[in-house]
């Protein structure tokens, strides 16, 4: 029970991390979006890992909201991008 509540918390925090690395400029959104597939066959495999029994459904049922996360992170991240895309032009006069 131990690991599960362990591997749920690091599930969720996660794309807390992402967001953070976007916001320290060192992650961009077209970054996440281009690995997302990646981002899915590790997310499977770890939950695959992370749930105590064998069958599908549990591993689905973390597996889905991790995805459901991984992609508003990579939303909040486009929006940053965007905004701070859309600063450095009113500053500084560069095209976007």
């Amino acid at each position: 029970m131990l690991k599960l509540v362990v591997a749920i918390g690091i599930a969720f925090v996660v794309p807390v991390f992402i967001v953070l690395l976007n916001f320290a400029g060192i992650l961009s959104a077209a970054a996440i979006i281009k690995s997302w597939r990646i981002a899915i066959l590790v997310i499977v495999l770890f939950t695959a890992f992370a749930t105590p029994s064998a069958d599908v459904v549990s591993m689905f049922m973390l597996a889905i909201p991790m995805i459901g996360l991984y992609f508003a992170a990579y939303g909040i991240a486009a929006l940053h991008d965007r905004r701070v895309a859309k600063r450095a032009q009113l500053e500084f006069g560069e095209p976007v």
